[in-house]
């Protein structure tokens, strides 16, 4: 009688605790894989950024290539994530992270340049900060 009384009751509470949203982050509905270029804009200027992605279901990894005199700040490889169609990813040593939404052959989002130190970087904080990225896939 009590085994009667206690399953259902520990089926309803197990139940209340489960995360609605479970599905949503480890489905993966959309393919990253490919060469990304486009151009990141916010206060200071703007510039090119290039991206070469690998997807392995919800694993992204590649690299990220920026053009100008301090490109050589950004560049590397990166690794990130895919969960449903967005796209996080970030550098190895964090300086460069993004997180971008994925419909088709166009990704957009933001992404958030850090310099080592205040001076280590970008005169007028031209590249440092959080910037909108609009990226296209490339044949």
């Amino acid at each position: 009688m009590l085994r009667n009384i206690l399953v259902p009751m520990l089926l309803l509470s197990a139940a209340g605790c489960a995360r609605p949203d479970w599905i949503q982050q480890t489905l993966v509905t959309v393919d990253v894989a490919g060469r990304w270029t486009g151009k990141w804009s916010g206060a200071g200027g703007g510039g090119d950024f290039g991206m070469t992605l690998q997807q392995d279901g919800p694993k992204a990894t590649g690299k990220i290539e920026l053009t100008g005199w301090d490109a050589h700040n950004w560049n590397g490889p990166i690794a990130g994530a895919v969960r449903g169609d967005v796209l996080s990813f970030r550098t190895w040593n964090g300086r460069v992270r993004g997180e971008l939404i994925a419909a088709d052959d166009e990704m957009s989002g933001t992404v958030t340049f850090t310099p080592v130190s205040a001076s280590a970087c970008c005169p007028n904080e031209h590249t440092s900060g959080t910037k909108t990225l609009k990226l296209q896939r490339q044949p």
